[in-house]
């Protein structure tokens, strides 16, 4: 929560099942926040029930994807958040983890603060 307000991030991943909270406990405290309500959350679970996705969607959601991850559906969650997002992170012109894309979709980690640098080959 304290990242989040601190960083800003374009859009935040969220596993429903933490540690001593839940996922959608999180959600409320960032939306009922003005400084962080605007960013699209996007819901990460094994609880694949369609009762879950259906509860995790009226809870406020941007989206609801179950584990294990399927990396197209992934991306274009990932593509429609950040299309509506208004947050501009400073670390968009931080340097990549990597120089070179391991795969056709690189999803770098900055664990430094908790956020992701996405990036798609042949696009900008």
């Amino acid at each position: 929560i304290e990242l989040t307000r601190a960083h800003q991030p374009q859009v935040i991943l969220m596993d429903v099942s933490l540690p001593g909270i839940s996922g959608i406990e999180v959600m409320k405290i960032l939306r009922a926040d003005p400084s962080t309500a605007h960013i699209p959350i996007v819901a990460l679970s094994a609880h694949a029930l369609p009762r879950d996705i259906e509860d995790g969607i009226k809870a406020g959601f941007f989206n609801y994807l179950t584990k294990p991850l399927k990396v197209t559906q992934f991306m274009d969650t990932l593509d429609e958040a950040l299309e509506i997002s208004p947050t501009v992170p400073a670390f968009r012109s931080a340097p990549s983890m990597r120089s070179e894309p391991s795969t056709e979709n690189e999803v770098s980690v900055k664990a430094n603060v908790g956020l992701i640098d996405v990036k798609r080959s042949g696009r900008n």
